[in-house]
């Protein structure tokens, strides 16, 4: 017999393998049916008692069967839902309310609630059962509500620590072209080459290399910044790099007069731009013209780093580490961002794109 579609595509392998048990499952599978069973046989020993009805092992039995199976069947259609569209509803309370209040009753509907057949009992009895069995259920409903704002509020929590230590790991790489011997080697080279021929250059130069790195300092503590700040980096490093290449590096700057003001996490664009020193003009002896742009409209900001091929060769994009920190910090910082590499015209573009309420 054949599965369904919809079937088939929630108990593929791939869905499955992603059931992996956490804190969340041990209470969902464990701690929250326990203490439902412990409310459940409290309840139904006082109805039995008060209606002088003797409480037998066969409904107690049934009512904690009931009780285990909705949690049970709650967590797995929670886990399935959450494999195939958690992302969507991730970050929004309301939806995962009414998602989980939805799953919660799908979860009740599915069981027999596990309470006794009504028909064994006289009248009085039966509408005591039912109602009981109805409060359980609506219980059950208000529960999930409590489990759903608490989980909330636990995984903001969370969220906010991976962002702080994020931020913390982001604020010594910041140091990096301080730091990095490669980086300044190169740099003091140049400026040994240039003092005898040129001196006017080395010397200014020199104050390219410290407006750099006074720059990285003053922004090493601090979990925003202008991107006008950043673009002002950039331009120090990038004069660094086009005394070193000369004719082989050209590069413009775009920075529309919306987006300067923005705020945006620190060193964003910067590891765009070493990219293209460190592995475009590296593979080929050829000029090379470097862009910069950056657009904000309609709350969405778009930033582009660009650069010219001239080789008649596509060139192959491996994300390095630089680009991971981009992934994972667009990932923290914002609900709805991406990051994007292409190649078309004879030109590779790197774009980052942000929609927020900046």
């Amino acid at each position: 017999m054949l599965k369904p579609p919809i079937l088939k595509s929630l108990f593929s392998k791939s869905l499955l393998s992603k059931l992996s048990f956490s804190r969340q499952d041990l209470l969902l599978l464990v701690v929250w049916p326990l203490i439902n069973s412990v409310i459940i046989y409290s309840s139904l020993y006082y109805v039995m008692i008060a209606l002088d009805e003797p409480l037998t092992l066969n409904m107690v039995f049934r009512a904690l069967t009931g009780i285990f199976s909705i949690c049970a069947l709650f967590w797995l259609l929670r886990r399935l839902f959450d494999a195939k569209f958690g992302a969507l509803y991730r970050h929004k309370l309301p939806y995962q309310i009414l998602i989980n209040l939805v799953l919660a009753s799908l979860a009740i509907a599915f069981t027999s609630g596990g309470l006794p057949a009504p028909q064994t009992f006289d009248t009085v009895t039966v509408f005591q059962l039912v109602r009981l069995k109805l409060l359980t259920h609506l219980n059950l409903l208000l529960q999930v509500t409590i489990y759903t704002m608490v989980v909330h509020s636990w995984q903001l929590k969370q969220k906010a620590l991976e962002l702080e230590m994020s931020l913390k790991e982001s604020e010594i790489s910041l140091l990096r072209i301080q730091t990095n011997p490669h980086f300044l080697f190169n740099t003091l080279n140049l400026l040994h080459s240039e003092i005898p021929a040129r001196p006017e250059l080395a010397q200014e130069l020199i104050f390219e290399l410290s407006d750099l790195l006074r720059g990285t300092i003053a922004i090493s503590d601090k979990k925003r910044i202008l991107l006008s700040d950043e673009i002002e980096l950039i331009e120090h490093y990038l004069a660094i790099q086009k005394a070193r290449f000369t004719e082989r590096l050209h590069f413009s700057i775009d920075v529309s007069e919306e987006s300067q003001a923005l705020q945006i996490p620190p060193m964003l664009i910067m590891p765009l731009v070493e990219n293209v020193i460190k592995h475009a003009i590296s593979k080929t002896i050829n000029p090379i013209h470097l862009e910069v742009k950056t657009r904000y409209a309609d709350g969405e900001l778009c930033i582009a780093v660009s650069n010219s091929w001239p080789e008649t060769t596509t060139p192959k994009f491996e994300a390095g580490s630089g680009h991971r920190n981009i992934v994972d910090t667009l990932n923290l910082e914002y609900d709805d961002a991406n990051f994007s590499m292409g190649f078309s015209n004879d030109t590779s573009c790197a774009q980052i794109t942000i929609r927020h309420d900046f």
